[in-house]
């Protein structure tokens, strides 16, 4: 359980509640499970409304962003949950993956991606930019910073991609699984 309430739908202003409402959708669209418990991130930014339309607004942005391809994409988030320990993240990524293609092997592989035959050279790249973008402070190496073969604009995607997981662990949130 939080430690702060966050802003229900019910007391939220009309601008949140339909952020609220398009998240909620998105999530069941990803997913194909009813989000129950998934809009907590959400409900805690809301109590600056204004922070969470501009955080809804780089969401937005990053998700039509295509300068990476969606396994590696996925791979980086999933990599940087399990290395935050977001059990939402971890939760929610491990569905996503799922729907990429990746196989449970491989998910069960990632913490030893390294020396797994089950991922490519160009993903255990990208898994280890996704390492050292979640260090405190990142610290990726320098043959990473393009991301494969995309040029400077995807690596600004796979830092914001990995990144985001440290910030989604924002003081107050409990326990985040969304049950997949």
């Amino acid at each position: 359980m939080a430690h702060i309430q966050g802003v229900s739908a019910e007391t939220a202003g009309q601008d949140v509640q339909l952020l609220y409402d398009y998240t909620r959708q998105g999530l069941a669209g990803i997913t194909d499970h009813e989000p129950r418990g998934m809009l907590e991130p959400l409900e805690m930014y809301a109590h600056a409304p204004e922070l969470l339309k501009a955080i809804a607004g780089l969401e937005m942005a990053t998700a039509q962003l295509n300068r990476l391809e969606e396994r590696l994409n996925v791979l980086a988030q999933l990599k940087a949950a399990t290395l935050t320990s977001c059990e939402y993240c971890i939760d929610l990524g491990s569905q996503i993956a799922r729907r990429s293609g990746l196989s449970d092997e491989q998910l069960l592989a990632l913490p030893a991606y390294r020396s797994s035959p089950l991922f490519t050279d160009v993903e255990k790249l990208v898994l280890d930019y996704a390492v050292g973008m979640s260090r405190t402070p990142g610290r990726a190496r320098r043959q990473t910073i393009g991301a494969p073969g995309r040029g400077p604009a995807g690596g600004a995607h796979a830092r914001y991609r990995a990144g985001e997981h440290a910030r989604a662990l924002q003081p107050g949130a409990g326990d985040r699984r969304g049950g997949f």
